[in-house]
Parts: structure tokens; C-alpha cells; sequence
């Protein structure tokens, strides 16, 4: 009697036992599946952040080159007019010369030179006959003040008395005499001379 209550006792306490072993184990596993979800999702939530991160359109920060504008060069009117002027005059320019040059304006062609006036009373002559001698040795003889001017230059004579322009034609060189204090004139003369010889 007392050999079958022990062996129903521990029965009981090794069913007992298997019991809670058994329950242990089924937490755990009862567990296991709720902590691989809770992975999964954290690693779903870990790529569907770096897929929206990927496809957001990274900026561009490319500068836009800057604009360069070439700078406008202006010359002054002396310049330009330099500029317009030829290196030689036609061949007999003064057959008939212009009527007006500028503020300047033919008073009398019937002399062997020609006589341009302004309103305000200065003048300057053209002689009609060409010179044949070479136009470099006629330049070092206005040395003084001397200044690019029409198709040739202008200064002053050796005495410093009167102004003077020589201008290079086809056909010889012609001289230009005014005031000795209107060469700054003389050169606008010749530079506008030139133009209306050469249009």
C-alpha cells in the first residue's frame, strides 16, 4: 500500500515537473514568434525609410555660370574721326573740293589755294597744286605739337607762327596753313577733310 502511494506520489511530482518544464518551454516559443514579428517589422520600417530616402531627388547645387558681358569700348570723338580717316586722299581732291568740311565752309576756290571759313572768322587754306617732294621729309619741317591728323599729320612750323597739315594723296601731298592757335582746329579740319574726300 505504502509502495503504491510512493509510486503515485512521485508520478505526480514527476508530472508535476514535466509540466512545468513543458510550460517553459511553450512560453518561450510563444514568445519567439512575437519577437521575430517585431524584428520583421522594424526591418520593413529600416528599408521603407532608406527607399523613400532614395527616391527623393537629391539637389542640385550647380552654380549658373555668370554672365560675362564684353566691356563696350568707346574712343573719343578725335579718335573715331582719326579712325575714319584714310591713309591717302584720292587723286585730285582738289579738282573740286567739298563745299563744306565740317563747321567750315568754301569761300573762295579761285586762288592757288582754297579758302575755308568758319562763321566765327577762322580760316584755314588748302593749296590747290599737290607737292611732289616725299611727305616724311614735309612732316619733320612741323615737328613741334605734331599730330596725327586726316591722312597725314599737323603742327607747328620751325618759327611757331602758323599751323600746319600735310595730307598724302595719290597724286602728291597738299598743305593745310591756318593760325598758329588753331592747330587743335586745323586737326578736326583735316580729319573732317579726309572723310568728305573719301564718302
Amino acid at each position: 500500500m505504502r509502495s503504491t502511494r510512493a509510486r503515485l506520489t512521485a508520478v505526480a511530482a514527476l508530472a508535476l515537473a514535466l509540466s512545468a518544464c513543458g510550460g517553459g518551454d511553450g512560453g518561450e516559443e510563444a514568445s519567439s514568434p512575437s519577437e521575430e514579428t517585431s524584428a520583421a517589422e522594424t526591418s520593413a520600417m529600416e528599408e521603407e525609410t532608406m527607399d523613400e530616402t532614395s527616391e527623393e531627388p537629391m539637389e542640385e547645387t550647380s552654380e549658373e555660370p555668370m554672365e560675362t558681358t564684353e566691356e563696350e569700348t568707346t574712343e573719343d570723338s578725335g579718335s573715331e574721326e582719326a579712325g575714319s580717316a584714310v591713309d591717302t586722299l584720292p587723286a585730285g581732291v582738289m579738282d573740286s573740293p567739298p563745299e563744306t568740311v565740317g563747321d567750315f565752309t568754301l569761300a573762295d576756290d579761285s586762288g592757288p589755294a582754297v579758302i575755308y571759313e568758319m562763321e566765327s572768322g577762322e580760316y584755314v587754306s588748302v593749296d590747290s597744286q599737290p607737292l611732289s617732294s616725299p611727305y616724311e621729309d614735309l612732316v619733320s619741317e612741323i615737328e613741334t605739337d605734331n599730330t596725327e591728323a586726316g591722312a597725314g599729320s599737323c603742327g607747328l612750323n620751325p618759327g611757331g607762327t602758323s599751323a600746319v597739315c600735310y595730307q598724302r594723296t595719290e597724286d602728291g601731298v597738299i598743305t593745310m596753313n591756318g593760325d598758329a592757335g588753331t592747330l587743335d582746329l586745323m586737326v578736326t579740319f583735316a580729319d573732317e577733310f579726309a572723310a568728305a574726300v573719301s564718302s
